[in-house]
Formats: C-alpha cells, sequence, structure tokens
C-alpha cells in the first residue's frame, strides 16, 4: 500500500520530495545552501540600506521592505522542512499547520501589496 498525505488525530503526515528523490541529501544540501544564501543576500541588503544616509529614498526604502518581506516569507516553511528532514519527522500539528498557512499567504499578501506600491511609485 502506498502512503498519502493523511491526517492522525494530532496532526498531518506529510510525504515529501526529500523521500521521493533519488539523492534526499545533495536535495537537503542544495536547499540548506540557497536558503542560507537568500538570509545573508537579504540581511546584508538591509543592512547597506538602514546603514547609508544617501539611501534613505523611497525606492531604496521599498527595496529594504521587500527584502524584509523576502527574508520573513522564505523563513516561513524552509527551516520546518529542512529540520524535519534531518530528524526523519514527516508530522505537522494542526496549530503549525495553520500558521505556516497564514503566514505565507499573509506575507505573500503584504509582498504583492508592497510591489503594486513599487511599481505605482516608479
Amino acid at each position: 500500500m502506498e502512503h498519502w498525505n493523511s491526517t492522525l488525530g494530532s496532526g498531518f503526515i506529510l510525504m515529501g520530495i526529500l523521500k521521493d528523490s533519488g539523492s534526499p541529501e545533495l536535495l537537503w544540501t542544495t536547499i540548506s545552501v540557497l536558503y542560507i544564501l537568500a538570509l545573508t543576500s537579504n540581511g546584508l541588503l538591509l543592512l547597506v540600506i538602514t546603514m547609508d544616509v544617501r539611501l534613505h529614498v523611497p525606492m531604496y526604502l521599498f527595496l529594504g521592505q521587500l527584502s524584509l518581506m523576502d527574508l520573513l516569507f522564505t523563513s516561513v516553511v524552509t527551516p520546518k522542512a529542512l529540520v524535519d528532514f534531518f530528524r526523519s519527522e514527516n508530522t505537522i500539528s494542526f496549530g503549525g499547520c495553520a500558521l505556516q498557512m497564514f503566514l505565507a499567504l499573509t506575507l505573500g499578501g503584504a509582498e504583492d501589496l508592497l510591489l503594486a506600491f513599487m511599481a505605482y511609485d516608479r
């Protein structure tokens, strides 16, 4: 019998991409490196925009906010997925799932709204 995503009494059992791939360690390493690269680049961009007074104009303030949104948006699901694979765990509670969905939808909508403001400002 093949396993599918299913629910338990206390949460969800997740069947993910890492377990079905040919080399999950390579995929885990790639996702980890890309996540750390995203955190580093967005953090550096925020730091530069905050520290340099010449960049305190609306265009760069919007870019800083977009960088912050991207930093938060990538941090909603990626760390939990990487830790779960590392621990060989594949469950999430209903509350955790609801929180991830809420944050992903809220941050995604806020990022879209910010991009619309940036387009209008241009």
